[in-house]
């Protein structure tokens, strides 16, 4: 409810972890996305990295993870889509089939 009212909110993630969610950084939204990943909660990485992006779109390692996040749900349409604007926002990061190979 804070976040909607536009201020800034302490999360717990789990008994010992805890993230500062400031509702107009990406990079907030971004570390939120990456700790749910870690969780094993790709439902609620997925809202959290489109956030991040809607923040700011040119986030390329928001967009990578969003991709791993669709993957895990089987949302693989979704999840190219993700990779290939991770891709054109930083031609640089490592895709997942670079990392596998």
């Amino acid at each position: 409810m804070a976040l909607e009212q536009g201020k800034p909110v302490v999360l717990a993630l789990g008994t010992d972890q805890k993230v500062q969610i400031d509702p107009n950084s990406a990079t907030s939204y971004y570390q939120l996305g990456l700790r749910y990943l870690r969780n094993n909660e790709a439902d609620a990485a997925v809202v959290a990295l489109q956030q991040a992006i809607a923040l700011q779109s040119s986030a390329g390692a928001a967009h990578l993870f969003l991709g791993l996040a669709y993957t895990s749900l089987g949302a693989h349409p979704r999840a190219e889509s993700a990779y290939g604007r991770a891709i054109l926002s930083s031609p640089r990061i490592p895709t997942p089939t670079t990392i596998l190979a």
